[in-house]
C-alpha cells in the first residue's frame, strides 16, 4: 500500500470556497433546517452576518446535538466502561484490539435495534435526519454514518465521511493506523488493507480491492459533510415528488414530507445551495473516476435486482437457509460461474438452484462481454 498523507484532526470551518450566501438564503435555509431536520434546536444569532464556514458549523452542531439525543433515547448508549479502558489504555496493540472490541458492540447494538424496529413497507430513503429517523424508528445510509460518527467521536479515534458512490459510511483510522470499512446500516464492519491512496477532485480517496466490498473508491471527506448529504436528499425527496417514474414507495414517503413542509420546499433551491456550500462533493461526482465507478456498480445493482426480489418472496426461514447455503458453498458456486461445473447444484436446496440458475442466466451475455465486471459480482456474490 502507498504511504498515507496525515489527517487533520480537527474541522476546518474556516476556509471559504464559493460565494457567500445571500442573507435571505441564510434565513430560509437555517428555517428550513429547523423545521425538517432537527428537534429543539436553537437558532442562531444574526444570520445575516454568520459567514458560510459559520453557518456549516452550526448546523453541524446541532445534528450531532440532537444525534447524540436520539441515541439516548434509542437506548443505543455504548459501554461507558469499555470507553475508558480505551481512553486510558497507552499499549498501541491493546488499544486497538480495544477500539475493535468497541466498534463490534456498537455494530451488534444497532442491528439489535433494527431488528426490533423492522421497516415494513415504509420507505428508508429519507430517515437522513434527526427528526425523520426519531418520528421513525429508522435510518438509512446517512442516518446510520451520523449516528456512527457520534459513536466513534466517543472513543477519540480517527473516523471519515466515506461518501462512495451513491452510499455513505463510517471510516476508520485505527490507532494501529489499520482502516475499518464501518457500515452500519448493511451491519459490515472489517479491516481492510486499501490498494492505493488517491486523489479524486481534490479529495484523499481510498482505493479498495475487497471481494465483498461493491466500491472500488471510497473518497474520505470530513465529518461535517453529512449536513450536505441531507441537504441533498432535500433535494432528492422534491425531485422524486415530481418524477413519474420514482419509486412508488419513495415517492409516498417523498410526497408527505413535501406537503408537511411545502412553505420550506416553496423558499429554498436545495439544489443550489448544496452545491454552493458543499463544493468538494460537487467537484468529486464529476471526476472521470467516480463517473466510471457509477456506471460499474449500476450494472452490478442491476444484476443483483432479481435476485433481491426473488429472496424477497422468501420467508425467513427460508432467506436465511439460502444466505447460510451461498457462503458455504461459494467454492462450488464460483466452479459453477466460471466454469460451468454444475456439482454444486446437487448440493443445495431448490431455493438456491433457483435463484443461481436465474442469475447465470441473466449473466449470460456478460460473462464474455464485460468479464471483469462478471468477475465483481460473482465474488460479491459468493462473499456477502
Amino acid at each position: 500500500m502507498e504511504k498515507l498523507m496525515p489527517q487533520e484532526k480537527f474541522v476546518n470551518f474556516e476556509k471559504q470556497e464559493g460565494r457567500e450566501l445571500e442573507p435571505k438564503e441564510k434565513e430560509n435555509l437555517v428555517n428550513a433546517w429547523l423545521s425538517i431536520a432537527v428537534d429543539n434546536q436553537a437558532r442562531p444569532d444574526d444570520i445575516d452576518k454568520l459567514n458560510n464556514q459559520q453557518l456549516k458549523r452550526w448546523f453541524y452542531e446541532t445534528l450531532m446535538d440532537d444525534t447524540e439525543k436520539l441515541i439516548e433515547e434509542w437506548d443505543l448508549q455504548p459501554d461507558v466502561t469499555l470507553i475508558e479502558k480505551i481512553k486510558s489504555e497507552h499499549n498501541l496493540e491493546q488499544r486497538t484490539r480495544l477500539e475493535m472490541d468497541y466498534i463490534e458492540a456498537i455494530r451488534i447494538k444497532v442491528q439489535e435495534f433494527k431488528k426490533t424496529h423492522p421497516l415494513g413497507d415504509r420507505s428508508d430513503k429519507w430517515d437522513s435526519w434527526p427528526s425523520e429517523m426519531r418520528d421513525n424508528k429508522t435510518f438509512n445510509c446517512v442516518g446510520g454514518t451520523v449516528l456512527g460518527i457520534s459513536f466513534l467521536d466517543r472513543i477519540g479515534v480517527r473516523s471519515y465521511y466515506g461518501n462512495p458512490f451513491s452510499h455513505v459510511l463510517n471510516v476508520v483510522e485505527l490507532s494501529s493506523g489499520e482502516w475499518v470499512y464501518v457500515d452500519f446500516l448493511n451491519n459490515q464492519v472489517k479491516k481492510t488493507k486499501p490498494k492505493k491512496e488517491i486523489m479524486l477532485g481534490g479529495v484523499r480517496t481510498l482505493e479498495l480491492e475487497e471481494p465483498d466490498i461493491i466500491y472500488r473508491y471510497v473518497p474520505l471527506l470530513d465529518n461535517s459533510e453529512a449536513v450536505g448529504s441531507i441537504i441533498g436528499n432535500f433535494h432528492s425527496l422534491e425531485h422524486d415528488v415530481k418524477d413519474k417514474k420514482a419509486d412508488p414507495t419513495d415517492k409516498r414517503e417523498a410526497e408527505r414530507l413535501f406537503a408537511n413542509f411545502a412553505e420550506q420546499f416553496r423558499k429554498n433551491d436545495f439544489s443550489l445551495l448544496h452545491d454552493t456550500l458543499y463544493p468538494s462533493k460537487v467537484a468529486l461526482r464529476r471526476t472521470r473516476e467516480m463517473q466510471d465507478e457509477g456506471g460499474r456498480i449500476e450494472k452490478i445493482r442491476s444484476f443483483s435486482s432479481s435476485a433481491r426480489k426473488y429472496i424477497g418472496t422468501l420467508d425467513s426461514k427460508q432467506r436465511e437457509e439460502v444466505l447460510k447455503e451461498i457462503k458455504t458453498n461459494a467454492e462450488g458456486i464460483r466452479k459453477l460461474f466460471y466454469e460451468s461445473n454444475n456439482d454444486v447444484l446437487d448440493k443445495i436446496s431448490p431455493a438456491s438452484k433457483k435463484l443461481i440458475q436465474s442469475l447465470i442466466r441473466r449473466m449470460r451475455s456478460a460473462k464474455t462481454k464485460s468479464p471483469e465486471l462478471y468477475h465483481d459480482f460473482v465474488e460479491l456474490f459468493v462473499s456477502r
